[in-house]
């Protein structure tokens, strides 16, 4: 195996999550975060200087302004993060099978705010690279940018105290000193949560996008193609490459693979003598410079259509009789939204559409540098993340919903007494289409994979279920549900084929352990939870756990899996007559209840 210089080797991971409520909230944010300093004496200020290409400095200059600016084409601040020491972080790294550490430290670090609510906190570390060979040094980005893994507790530890230390948790806590609400896309239950401490955060950030530079030697790397897709993507050597991979990825010059995907960038030159210094300084700066920045600007609109369309979700209902007039609704369905008018929901639309359009205008640019090769990646990027498309895709769907409410708007007023229209209503056609109607909405609110109802159905029904329970004075059973060991089966027992079974195997679980009535939930992921209504207590949280430990065995007997089907949950049974508890506090009694079963169960945190 090649040993990997150390020298030559850039390594950054970038954390997505969004902040604020709204513009002005934002805003706020960014003015009150430069200056601010954590319990450890570091302290953010905002980086006004730009040392990359000359054009490329105009353009990031357009974007980024001190404190929000007044500047109508600002969208957003860059800020770093500075210590009173030379590193930010000292760490320890063990891998596994190895008698002896490797120490290396968190050496910069610094974060993207966006006016919308898109934010990027970003660190570096100093190369491990000494002493680790090519393979070795894949695992460690493979265990890295796992934030919360658990079994990187075995893995890293702090070189001070030789404590454990998980990534996701350290930045969980920064962050949130500076910014009260953070919430990530990819949030995780902190895996070594203290409940006595009111700073130790109870989510943090899942795993890290990468960033990397590689400047190697042949004799460093036998296939740079391999080197450049389990670097970029974090991938261990056991996950096979695409036949189809060098399509995948661009050659800007003979000797240089540039490669991105979901999972990040990376950037990996196989260097001779004659172009050494360019590649292992030049070019190193360049990278971690001007294509960081682009890098993080198309992040930040393949980020903001995420949110777009999380709004467009929220804020609009996914019933297709809501976009019809208000007498063709049967008060019966138990799907039906809340009766907004034609009106509202018009405005709504027009709001997101002129809202969607001013950000596009402002953040989408066709070049942003003169440089063709800066180019060339920054349409590599937009390209790979497949922004074009999630643009037509959300400029499609609004353009179609402000026409139709449109048409439909102007339908009722000139309509709403004619006779004719009011018969149509009445006849068998109208009964057709309200039937097909229910039909379509009710996919709508099943999960796809398992059958099971989804989270959109999860948002609404649970309050209602809540509301009857408060007020025909019932019993209202919670359970929050978790799969056991399912990233276990998608990384070791056959990948995420394998890993949608077991979440079926897991559904089967809830359907046999379940009474008549209840509603059962895929939140997402391995989430699931179990709703219903009980006239008395009757031990059912009793019967509920002896049902699934049976269903499990039952289940688990009759199978040749290399792996069991198995799951924590959190029986709670509240009698509403004296419960002044929202519905949130009684899924997280529930869900604390699962995560202490899941923590006695710890064979299957894997």
């Amino acid at each position: 195996m090649h040993k990997v210089n150390d020298t030559n080797l850039q390594m950054r991971y970038i954390i997505p999550f969004m902040y604020g409520k709204n513009t002005m909230d934002c805003r706020n944010i960014m003015l009150s975060v430069s200056g601010t300093k954590d319990k450890s004496g570091g302290r953010w200020h905002e980086d006004t200087v730009w040392r990359g290409d000359h054009d490329v400095y105009d353009y990031v200059l357009e974007t980024f302004e001190a404190g929000g600016g007044s500047r109508q084409t600002n969208t957003g601040i860059i800020l770093r993060y500075e210590t009173d020491h030379d590193v930010i972080r000292s760490l320890l790294y063990k891998p596994k099978g190895h008698v002896e550490s490797y120490d290396f430290d968190v050496t910069d670090a610094g974060m993207y705010l966006f006016i919308n609510g898109v934010g990027f906190f970003w660190y570096e570390i100093d190369t491990i690279g000494e002493g680790l060979t090519t393979e070795e040094l894949i695992v460690f980005q493979h265990r890295f940018k796992e934030l919360n893994y658990k079994s990187n507790l075995k893995h890293f530890t702090t070189s001070d105290a030789g404590e454990q230390f998980l990534m996701g948790d350290w930045i969980a806590c920064i962050l949130q000193l500076v910014i009260p609400d953070v919430r990530y896309y990819t949030p995780r239950r902190n895996v070594i949560y203290n409940a006595t401490d009111p700073d130790s955060p109870v989510f943090v950030p899942d795993k890290a996008l990468l960033y990397t530079y590689l400047a190697y030697d042949q004799t460093e790397a036998a296939d740079g193609r391999y080197v450049a897709y389990h670097l970029t993507k974090g991938y261990k050597g056991s996950y096979s490459m695409p036949d189809d991979i060098e399509s995948r990825m661009r050659f800007p010059f003979s000797n240089v693979i540039c490669y991105a995907c979901n999972e990040g960038v990376g950037y990996y030159a196989r260097i001779e003598e004659k172009n050494r210094v360019f590649f292992e300084e030049g070019m190193c700066r360049r990278f971690m410079s001007d294509y960081f920045v682009m890098y993080m600007l198309a992040l930040n609109v393949y980020y903001s259509l995420i949110l777009f369309a999380d709004r467009i979700d929220d804020e609009l209902p996914a019933d297709a009789l809501a976009y019809m007039p208000q007498d063709m609704y049967d008060s019966s369905d138990p799907f039906a939204y809340d009766k907004d008018s034609l009106y509202v929901l018009e405005r709504k639309v027009t709001r997101l559409t002129t809202e969607f359009n001013v950000f596009i205008s402002k953040n989408v640019r066709v070049s942003v540098s003169q440089t063709e090769h800066h180019n060339d990646f920054y349409e590599y990027i937009v390209s790979v993340l497949r922004i074009n498309e999630s643009i037509n895709n959300l400029r499609t769907g609004l353009s179609a919903l402000n026409k139709v409410l449109n048409e439909l708007v102007k339908a009722e007023i000139s309509y709403s007494n004619n006779e004719e229209l009011i018969n149509w209503r009445k006849n068998g056609e109208y009964a057709s289409l309200s039937r097909e109607n229910r039909y379509l909405q009710e996919e709508m609110y099943k999960d796809e994979l398992t059958g099971l109802y989804n989270q959109k159905a999860y948002l609404k029904l649970s309050k209602e279920i809540y509301d009857e329970a408060r007020e025909t004075k019932k019993f209202l059973f919670i359970c929050s549900v978790d799969m056991n060991g399912l990233k276990h089966i998608n990384d070791e027992c056959g990948g995420h084929d394998e890993g949608d079974r077991a979440l079926r195997g897991v559904a089967q679980l809830l359907r046999e352990s379940a009474l008549d009535g209840d509603y059962l939930f895929r939140k997402g992921g391995d989430e699931f939870v179990v709703l219903g209504l009980r006239d008395t207590a009757d031990g059912e949280a009793d019967r509920f756990s002896a049902a699934m430990e049976d269903a499990m065995v039952r289940i688990n007997a009759d199978s040749d899996l290399p792996y069991r089907i198995s799951a924590s949950y959190g029986p709670l049974l509240v009698d509403m007559k004296d419960c002044d508890e929202s519905l949130e506090e009684l899924f997280k009694r529930s869900d604390d209840m699962m995560y202490e079963m899941k923590i006695a169960r710890d064979e299957y945190r894997r």
